[in-house]
């Protein structure tokens, strides 16, 4: 069985997706012929669905974002994965229903299986979209990164580096921004800064680094380098810095909301408010004063990456993609 991943347009700026992807690849070509197609804005639309059929594929699977090519794919096995419609709900007017009926609804509709990130995720698209499409959305988590792997370093409680991955808005920068003011820390920021962003550093006197546009080798080295990770943001679709501090034996500091606490169990100290700054500021504190409760958390995150196998989220793909298969055969 051939099984074409589709992904975005490689030079748009995003590549999570595809490297999570990637990551699942060796183990998924164990079990099915695995073949590539990546979007390209700069051929048109009908060449781009021409290179597309060409792959000749028993099952599309759109790996995220380009769902729109589900139209295209008629009598095919098509797979969506969804990661997040955070993005869907903060459109207004127009833009919002064009996107919903054009760019998820129907894509949705003509699928054959919707897989999702999390549980938090497939219950927004049926709050969303309705119960119609339930019975076809399966939660497949992300897998662990395959080149992330313990690695230990001495903490440094007088200096600790706080690494805040994401400048987005729900990432909730302004927010850490104002908690770590007046502390003893450095801040790690990767992600773009906005000019709001760089006028708070400064106005709070912020101790800070900067770092965008890096390769995944180098954000690694970031977290291998950080005394801990901070992830307060307001939403999540599955909160993948979480899971990647825990693998490498970084306490994690994250929001208790979406699906943060889905992703992350007990290996987190949790803000319940993450517009809270003192909330925020305690448990910065709480980590590096409390020597006992950082290792506790540092254990008990190393332990929940046994939830994410790369083997394990590879073998429910091919499982699902043999059973949407044999509808069209």
């Amino acid at each position: 069985m051939k099984v074409c991943l589709v992904n975005r347009d490689p030079e748009g700026g995003g590549t999570s997706i595809e490297e999570i992807f990637g990551g699942l690849s060796n183990e998924l070509s164990d079990k099915v012929d695995i073949v590539w197609f990546h979007y390209s804005p700069r051929h048109s639309i009908i060449k781009n669905v021409q290179n597309l059929r060409q792959k000749r594929a028993d099952v599309y699977h759109i790996t995220g974002g380009v769902y729109f090519l589900a139209y295209f794919l008629l009598k095919h096995s098509i797979i969506l994965t969804i990661h997040d419609i955070g993005g869907y709900k903060e459109l207004k007017g127009l833009k919002r229903w064009i996107y919903r009926v054009f760019f998820l609804k129907f894509p949705m509709n003509l699928a054959d299986a919707i897989t999702t990130v999390s549980e938090f995720t497939r219950n927004d698209i049926i709050k969303f979209f309705g119960n119609r499409i339930a019975n076809k959305i399966d939660v497949i988590h992300n897998p662990i990164p395959s080149e992330f792997s313990r690695n230990d370093k001495s903490f440094n409680s007088n200096l600790p580096r706080i690494l805040q991955v994401g400048t987005g808005a729900n990432k909730n920068l302004i927010s850490v921004i104002k908690a770590v003011a007046g502390m003893e820390v450095s801040l790690v920021i990767i992600g773009k800064l906005s000019i709001t962003d760089q006028e708070h550093l400064k106005s709070y006197n912020i101790r800070f680094e900067n770092y965008y546009n890096l390769k995944y080798d180098e954000v690694y080295d970031q977290y291998c380098s950080a005394d801990m990770v901070l992830f307060v943001s307001t939403h999540e679709g599955f909160g993948m810095p979480v899971l990647e501090a825990q693998v490498l034996g970084r306490p994690v500091i994250a929001s208790r909301c979406t699906s943060i606490p889905e992703i992350g169990g007990e290996g987190v100290h949790y803000i319940d408010d993450p517009l809270n700054i003192s909330e925020i500021r305690a448990g910065i504190r709480k980590v590096i004063e409390d020597v006992h409760y950082r290792n506790d958390l540092i254990e008990k995150g190393f332990k929940n990456k046994e939830r994410f196998k790369t083997s394990d989220v590879a073998q429910e793909y091919s499982n699902l993609y043999r059973i949407v298969y044999a509808k069209h055969n």
